[in-house]
């Protein structure tokens, strides 16, 4: 069994943005996954400086 850590952030293209000016390199961009009854649901993976897999997650929801 893979277990992984999902940090949740709110605006998944700012926190990226913020992390690629402090030259983090993503193993996946995030990208759209699930679509969710109440939301889409978006992931992407980075490493952590001993190469571990790090998730990040946002669940964006639909524009009313």
């Amino acid at each position: 069994m893979i277990l992984g850590i999902y940090y949740k952030v709110s605006d998944i293209k700012f926190f990226c943005s913020q992390l690629k000016q402090k030259g983090i390199v993503f193993e996946r961009e995030p990208q759209l996954v699930a679509k969710m009854d109440e939301h889409n649901l978006w992931i992407g993976f980075l490493r952590d400086p001993d190469e571990n897999l790090i998730g990040i997650m946002a669940e964006i929801p639909f524009n009313t």
